[in-house]
Protein backbone atom coordinates (compact mmCIF):
# COMPACT_ATOMS: atom_id res chain seq x y z
CA UNK A 1 0.00 0.00 0.00
CA UNK A 2 1.19 3.46 -0.84
CA UNK A 3 -0.29 6.93 -0.39
CA UNK A 4 0.79 9.86 -2.50
CA UNK A 5 1.73 13.08 -0.75
CA UNK A 6 -1.37 15.19 -0.30
CA UNK A 7 -3.84 12.32 -0.78
CA UNK A 8 -6.55 12.03 1.84
CA UNK A 9 -6.06 9.36 4.49
CA UNK A 10 -9.41 7.82 3.55
CA UNK A 11 -8.08 7.08 0.06
CA UNK A 12 -6.13 4.11 1.42
CA UNK A 13 -9.20 2.53 3.00
CA UNK A 14 -11.29 3.11 -0.12
CA UNK A 15 -8.56 1.58 -2.30
CA UNK A 16 -8.52 -1.52 -0.07
CA UNK A 17 -12.28 -1.86 -0.41
CA UNK A 18 -12.09 -1.51 -4.18
CA UNK A 19 -9.40 -4.20 -4.36
CA UNK A 20 -11.41 -6.54 -2.12
CA UNK A 21 -14.51 -6.06 -4.26
CA UNK A 22 -12.60 -6.72 -7.49
CA UNK A 23 -11.10 -9.89 -6.00
CA UNK A 24 -14.38 -11.07 -4.50
CA UNK A 25 -16.32 -10.79 -7.76
CA UNK A 26 -13.32 -11.45 -10.09
CA UNK A 27 -14.16 -8.40 -12.19
CA UNK A 28 -13.41 -4.68 -12.23
CA UNK A 29 -15.50 -2.76 -9.73
CA UNK A 30 -17.24 -0.64 -12.37
CA UNK A 31 -18.66 -3.89 -13.77
CA UNK A 32 -20.06 -4.80 -10.35
CA UNK A 33 -21.79 -1.40 -10.24
CA UNK A 34 -23.53 -2.27 -13.50
CA UNK A 35 -24.23 -5.86 -12.47
CA UNK A 36 -25.75 -5.22 -9.06
CA UNK A 37 -28.69 -2.97 -9.82
CA UNK A 38 -30.81 -1.43 -8.48
CA UNK A 39 -28.55 0.45 -6.05
CA UNK A 40 -30.45 -1.11 -3.13
CA UNK A 41 -28.73 -4.39 -4.05
CA UNK A 42 -25.33 -2.71 -3.59
CA UNK A 43 -26.45 -1.30 -0.27
CA UNK A 44 -27.58 -4.73 0.96
CA UNK A 45 -24.31 -6.34 -0.13
CA UNK A 46 -22.31 -3.60 1.58
CA UNK A 47 -24.32 -4.06 4.77
CA UNK A 48 -23.60 -7.79 4.60
CA UNK A 49 -19.88 -7.18 4.05
CA UNK A 50 -18.56 -3.66 4.71
CA UNK A 51 -15.30 -4.50 2.89
CA UNK A 52 -17.17 -4.07 -0.42
CA UNK A 53 -17.04 -0.83 -2.45
CA UNK A 54 -19.14 -0.35 -5.56
CA UNK A 55 -17.20 2.38 -7.31
CA UNK A 56 -14.74 2.51 -10.21
CA UNK A 57 -11.08 1.86 -9.38
CA UNK A 58 -10.65 -1.81 -8.43
CA UNK A 59 -9.22 -4.39 -10.84
CA UNK A 60 -8.59 -8.11 -10.26
CA UNK A 61 -5.25 -9.68 -11.13
CA UNK A 62 -6.17 -12.59 -13.35
CA UNK A 63 -4.19 -15.64 -14.40
CA UNK A 64 -5.62 -18.66 -16.12
CA UNK A 65 -9.12 -17.24 -15.75
CA UNK A 66 -8.77 -17.03 -11.96
CA UNK A 67 -8.53 -13.95 -9.77
CA UNK A 68 -5.34 -14.33 -7.74
CA UNK A 69 -5.26 -10.85 -6.25
CA UNK A 70 -6.45 -7.33 -6.95
CA UNK A 71 -5.41 -3.71 -7.03
CA UNK A 72 -7.49 -0.77 -5.88
CA UNK A 73 -6.70 2.90 -6.33
CA UNK A 74 -8.46 5.90 -4.89
CA UNK A 75 -7.93 9.63 -4.71
CA UNK A 76 -8.40 10.58 -8.35
CA UNK A 77 -11.46 10.46 -10.53
CA UNK A 78 -13.03 7.04 -11.05
CA UNK A 79 -11.46 6.87 -14.49
CA UNK A 80 -8.01 7.80 -13.13
CA UNK A 81 -8.32 5.24 -10.33
CA UNK A 82 -9.34 2.55 -12.84
CA UNK A 83 -6.52 3.40 -15.26
CA UNK A 84 -3.92 3.17 -12.47
CA UNK A 85 -5.31 -0.10 -11.12
CA UNK A 86 -5.58 -1.63 -14.57
CA UNK A 87 -1.98 -0.72 -15.42
CA UNK A 88 -0.73 -2.20 -12.15
CA UNK A 89 -2.74 -5.41 -12.54
CA UNK A 90 -1.54 -5.82 -16.12
CA UNK A 91 2.09 -5.31 -15.08
CA UNK A 92 1.81 -7.93 -12.34
CA UNK A 93 0.01 -10.45 -14.55
CA UNK A 94 2.68 -10.06 -17.25
CA UNK A 95 5.60 -10.44 -14.83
Amino acid sequence: MHKMDGARLTAMKLAQKKAFTALNFARPTHETVDRFQPIETQILLTLADPRLMFYKGGVPIMTGGQAIGAIGCSGGSGDQDFDCSEAGARAIAEA
